[in-house]
């Protein structure tokens, strides 16, 4: 094995500057695995940003949905009522306490006129049937109203932005 003063002068300079090298090829390791993970992050960003729209748009459609029955039916029936429920129930964690509120609105509404709608359907005093149907015009009425309102509570939420 030749010692260092017999090896040419090319290869001493790269014996010189392999610790330099090495150290360059270190922190060039260290860039691309930082931009690789920059990028895992970018990528998991929008997976959640799209795993919450997915989440609210299902609230959204849940409450479109009984506004619609409601709006051709004139009535809901338990079962509508329990599905959507059941497809609302996160809708105060995933959006805010206005829609929340407005989730149980519907609901309440809903289901009053179900009643309303039952009570004018059974056997009842005229007066009963009086205020059945009050109930149940007051009632049609606001949902005929609310398929706007929805739009409007629930665009902020809705929209994916880049």
């Amino acid at each position: 094995m030749a010692s260092e003063p017999d090896l040419p002068y090319w290869l001493r300079w790269i014996n010189a500057l392999a610790p330099l090298i090495s150290g360059l090829a270190t922190i060039g390791v260290g860039v691309v695995a930082g931009w690789i993970a920059h990028g895992q992050w970018a990528i998991n960003r929008d997976k959640l940003k799209l795993d919450h729209y997915d989440r609210r748009f299902e609230v959204y459609q849940a409450m479109r949905e009984l506004i619609v029955s409601v709006q051709s039916n004139g009535t809901t029936t338990d079962e509508e009522l329990r599905k959507y429920l059941q497809r609302t129930r996160q809708a105060k964690f995933l959006l805010n306490a206005k829609i929340a509120d407005f989730r149980k609105e519907l609901y309440n509404r809903a289901s009053r006129l179900q009643l309303s709608h039952k009570l004018r359907e059974g056997p009842a005093p005229d007066k009963v049937h009086a205020a059945a149907a009050n109930s149940r015009a007051e009632n049609t009425t606001w949902f005929l109203e609310q398929e706007q309102a929805i739009e409007a509570l629930f665009e902020p939420f809705l929209q994916l932005r880049a």
